[in-house]
């Protein structure tokens, strides 16, 4: 942030997005489904991190990318929490649409996302035809992958901010329920951090809420338990390998087992937005479905046709949901 830097040095927020398990993923899964699959998940992760952001590199499991100097302590926490949520969302959204046993699709719960984010000077080298980001604090930021604060499989992403970055931007990460580490490397001596577990902050948003009333609404009482109503009013499983109908998967937007889902939906005719809540009532479970306004697409019908068709299959599928927790019951 300094005035007096030499030319060609710049100051700013170095950040790494890393997808955890990925090396033990395409070991143990076979060759032409599995990068699908990763490649899906980092696009997800790129695209949440630009603009605010520039991507400097892809560096296989990784996106390493620098911020202007500009950028401020709400807007990092807004790019980490948006970052991980999109490819968390992406995640469950993939794991649920397939019942394949391939390795691939199998070990997609598996995967997570940690994310470091460093403040300090670097420069732009041009190394092998492309520009490259060269100084102390661009190796301290890769130093701090390799760590101690022991998180590893599924639900253990993590956000690192270095104190210097929480400094430079001057946010009070305690404020941000981000709690001090220390780490120490050879030649770079000790480096203090603030951490926090990604998967609980998710659980901890603020809940969706429609901008519109809801095109349909229903509600249903079932003679199963909310698992078990769950299981059958969840987005639908196929059982082929889903890096083959990426394009097809359902978007996330929340996911909360047993109590809630919201999943955007692309229709030939519109893109809508489906909700399901549930609700214990003694040995029966309470469902309430709606459906609200997102997209239409070139040419569609209106939206009160839209609205009318939801209406009937919402119908149908409340009715063989029925039927079948009967039949289980």
């Amino acid at each position: 942030m300094a005035s007096d830097k030499p030319s060609g040095i710049d100051s700013g927020i170095l950040l790494i997005a890393d997808i955890s398990g990925y090396t033990e993923y395409l070991a143990g899964a076979d060759l032409e489904h599995a990068p699908i699959i990763a490649t899906d998940l980092l696009t997800r992760v790129v695209d949440s991190i630009h603009p605010t952001f520039e991507v400097n590199k892809l560096e296989g499991d990784a996106v390493f990318a620098s911020s202007r100097s500009d950028v401020t302590g709400d807007a990092l926490q807004a790019v980490i929490d948006q970052t991980y949520g999109a490819f968390r969302n992406r995640l469950i959204g993939v794991s649920q649409a397939t019942s394949c046993g391939c390795m691939a699709c199998e070990a997609v719960p598996n995967l997570d996302l940690k994310l470091i984010a460093h403040w300090g000077n670097f420069k732009r080298e041009r190394i092998a035809g492309r520009d490259e980001l060269v100084g102390r604090e661009v190796i301290v930021v890769h130093r701090l992958l390799k760590n101690t604060l022991g998180f590893a499989g599924p639900a253990s992403g993590y956000v690192m901010i270095t104190d210097d970055c929480t400094r430079a931007l001057e946010f009070d990460p305690k404020a941000q329920g981000l709690a001090p580490h220390t780490e120490s490397y050879d030649h770079l001596g000790e480096v203090e951090v603030w951490f926090a577990n990604l998967e609980e902050r998710a659980m901890q948003r603020p809940r969706w809420q429609p901008a519109t009333p809801p095109l349909h609404a229903a509600t249903a009482l079932f003679n199963g338990s909310l698992p078990q109503t769950w299981e059958v009013l969840a987005p639908g499983r196929s059982d082929s390998c889903v890096s083959h109908r990426l394009a097809s998967v359902m978007e996330i937007i929340e996911w909360k087992p047993y109590e809630r889902l919201v999943v955007e939906v692309d229709r030939p005719d519109a893109r809508v937005v489906h909700e399901v809540q549930l609700e214990a009532e003694g040995l029966r479970t309470r469902a309430e479905v709606r459906w609200y306004r997102g997209r239409r697409h070139r040419g569609a019908v209106s939206w009160d046709s839209i609205g009318k068709d939801l209406a009937t299959s919402t119908a149908e599928t409340l009715s063989r949901a029925g039927r079948h927790l009967d039949r289980a019951g």
